[in-house]
């Protein structure tokens, strides 16, 4: 299970890569673990539409950087405290189990995704008995973008 990711660094990789501008919040540090300020790109959501008013690229979608936690909080939650807990244990979105799961079954059927830029991610690797943090980033360097599920 994935528990911290590295963003993405020079920040002019946003523009380059992923074609958005780069977060201008400085809460954003070089490491991310749950329950800390994160970003991910998602589309925009549609404007309201104007009577015979034309979008001047009909079809076309816009992408925008949000600053969000790293961790889901289901809409069910009621309290802060049980959001804060639950939002540590809710970072891996299963592809199998994500349209049955209660925590994330409003973000997927709603169309919440996302692309996560990062550099890297970290796993535990397991293969000699003891939880090894392992670095896994592309090998040519470059930033990578992982797919996600984002929640109001």
């Amino acid at each position: 299970m994935s528990s911290q990711y590295e963003c993405l660094r020079p920040d002019h990789l946003y523009r380059d890569i992923f074609d958005v501008d780069a977060p201008s919040d400085t809460a954003v540090g070089r490491q991310v673990w749950p329950s800390r300020p994160g970003v991910f790109i998602r589309n925009q959501p549609a404007p309201p539409s104007v009577e015979g008013a034309e979008h001047p690229y009909p079809g076309a979608i816009e992408r925008e950087l949000v600053v969000g936690q790293f961790g889901l909080v289901p809409p069910w939650v009621k309290s802060a405290s049980d959001a804060k807990l639950r939002s540590t244990k809710l970072v891996n979105a299963r592809s199998e189990t994500a349209t049955t799961s209660n925590n994330f079954r409003g973000a997927w059927l709603g169309a919440q995704r996302c692309i996560v830029p990062m550099m890297a991610f970290h796993e535990d690797d397991l293969r000699s008995g003891k939880a090894v943090s392992t670095r896994v980033a592309r090998v040519d360097g470059k930033p990578m973008g992982v797919a996600g599920l984002w929640e109001s």
